[in-house]
């Protein structure tokens, strides 16, 4: 009959993947460019002076494609839905991660508030 050794090499259901290193640095790099980018448009926002509040816009989702950076293969599962069971390990810098993940939801829900009357 056929070679049952494939079959045995199937990762189980809900086990993750060892991580990539050559994944992570290009989809990190790519990410980091993202950031940068919105930041290079923010500083262009507020030399042509724009509203405080659409700078920090701006900012808050370069402090979130920053922070996506830190662990890029789970922040990427995280808008992929259908890959949520390929999840790889988590970096030993994920922490820092939710960090500008958190200043950068903190930054949108404050020019949001303003965009929307209520501050």
């Amino acid at each position: 009959m056929g070679d049952d050794s494939q079959l045995n090499s199937v990762e189980a259901p809900g086990k993750r993947l060892p991580r990539s290193i050559v994944g992570e640095v290009a989809l990190s790099v790519t990410l980091f460019a993202i950031s940068a980018a919105f930041t290079y448009h923010a500083i262009i926002e507020a030399h042509q002076g724009k509203s405080i509040f659409t700078v920090v816009d701006t900012l808050g989702f370069a402090s979130q494609f920053l922070g996506f950076c830190f662990d890029p293969v789970n922040f990427a599962a995280l808008l992929l839905p259908w890959v949520w069971d390929d999840v790889a390990v988590s970096t030993p810098f994920r922490q820092v991660g939710w960090f500008f993940i958190g200043i950068g939801y903190l930054m949108l829900l404050i020019a949001w508030s303003e965009r929307h009357g209520f501050i």
